[in-house]
């Protein structure tokens, strides 16, 4: 098992970075290759995609109960509670996966006809819905093995997987979108079927490193005998960051409503921008999820005030990386809007939001870090009631005010006032160290 010592931030976050870009990444390539084959069905693709990333949210609770118990298990050189907490958290999230997936596949046109899926794409969203419903299951198995993956240091193996499944991806999609090597061109149901191929090579390749890289093993007696005491810690930690997850993707769907009520154009224009978005803010999230690593081990360890100063000093790396990112995404923008053969329409539309990520991100940055580093403290109920009062006090209405006389651009302002002021309110409370008797082991 590895030491405290051997956990660099750097090293860590790097590789985490790697990863999510290449996660994401993955999501970008279909967004391009649709687009490329036919820009109208941008928005039935989000409109599927928005139920999908609910799901994700409902599964990556467990997983974030699970990396907080074992990072602090492992600080402790606590070996039987690390084992036991991984093996809970499979089987549960399994559990929870079944639904998801039952709840995705044969619910997927009343959900989507509520996300206001405009009815000119509503077929293709229903069909690419039901194709992804299926990767619900892999993820159920994927999350808790990469965060467990993770937490033991071995960030660079499953930033080389997710490289590999993008380039599954890309091939299938070539296959299935415009034909190559003589197949049959599937559209958003081809791309669905691309993305199940890649989630199985990425299960398979994660139960590799675990069984083999990390040498662990697999212990089926202990996917029955639960320890309810084990469980309560992880449902704990899990539960309130996945009522933070939650109240953030409902708050997002509601929005994404909003615009949807604006048209598809501008609903195609919110997709891509959101993309771009992503690419900016993976710098601060990757070291905000490194340093949740690296603090939990010194709370397991007793050593609160290390993690203190740890979370300044991943904050300072995390706003530098966010303004590089940023000022690269800003300067290159018109190429950028050109690569996503944007018409001029849905430009003028896009061009105000560069803007306003400016001050968007950077807020975004000291939310994440702060966020992250209560959670791997124990400290989860306090950015749960700050989403509560931000993200539907102040979020939701104000893009409903915003949305009559400045459309796209007065939505993500209400991001911006959201990220801004839980930002805030986090960062006080870690200044305040009331984080410090949260511990779990």
């Amino acid at each position: 098992m590895q030491n405290i010592k051997e956990l660099s931030l750097k090293k860590l976050a790097l590789n985490i970075y790697l990863e999510m870009m290449l996660r994401f990444g993955a999501v970008f390539i279909n967004t391009y290759m649709i687009s490329a084959y036919d820009t109208k069905l941008l928005g039935a693709l989000s409109g599927a995609n928005q139920i999908f990333i609910i799901t994700g949210t409902m599964l990556s609770f467990l997983s974030v109960g699970c990396s907080v118990l074992l990072s602090q298990a492992l600080g402790a050189n606590n070996k039987n509670l690390a084992i036991r907490a991984v093996h809970i958290a499979m089987i549960f999230n399994f559990l929870v996966g079944i639904i998801c997936f039952l709840l995705a596949f044969f619910g997927a046109k009343v959900l989507l006809v509520t996300l206001n899926v405009p009815d000119e794409i509503l077929p293709h969203s229903i069909t690419y819905l039901k194709a992804i419903s299926f990767v619900i299951l892999c993820d159920s198995f994927c999350m808790i093995l990469s965060s467990t993956i993770r937490t033991y240091g071995k960030a660079k193996e499953l930033m080389l997987i997710s490289l590999a499944m993008n380039v599954i991806c890309v091939f299938f999609n070539a296959c299935f979108l415009y034909g190559f090597l003589g197949f049959a061109k599937l559209g958003l149901f081809g791309v669905g079927i691309s993305s199940i191929i890649g989630r199985l090579f990425c299960m398979f390749g994660f139960l590799y490193i675990y069984l083999y890289k990390l040498k662990l093993k697999l212990y089926f007696a202990l996917f029955y005998k639960i320890k309810l005491k084990i469980l309560k810690k992880i449902l704990k930690i899990g539960g309130f960051s996945a009522g933070e997850g939650f109240l953030w993707n409902a708050q997002y769907l509601v929005i994404f409503s909003i615009i949807a009520n604006l048209g598809t154009l501008y609903l195609s224009a919110h997709v891509v921008f959101f993309q771009i978005s992503i690419f900016i803010f993976s710098a601060g999230s990757a070291i905000s999820v490194a340093n949740e690593i690296i603090v939990g081990r010194l709370v397991g360890k007793k050593e609160p005030q290390k993690a203190y100063l740890q979370t300044f000093k991943a904050l300072r790396y995390g706003l530098v990386f966010t303004i590089i990112c940023l000022s690269l995404v800003f300067f290159t923008r018109e190429y950028i809007l050109d690569f996503v053969h944007f018409d001029d329409s849905l430009k003028s539309i896009i061009r105000p939001l560069f803007y306003v990520s400016i001050f968007l991100e950077c807020s975004r940055t000291f939310n994440i870090v702060m966020v992250n580093a209560l959670r791997a403290s124990g400290d989860v109920g306090f950015p749960f009631y700050m989403g509560i009062i931000f993200m539907w006090g102040v979020s939701v209405p104000l893009a409903y005010i915003l949305k009559d006389d400045y459309a796209l651009t007065g939505v993500w302002l209400a991001f911006f006032a959201d990220e801004f002021l839980r930002g805030m309110c986090n960062t006080f409370r870690w200044f305040s160290k009331k984080w410090q008797n949260k511990a779990l082991v």
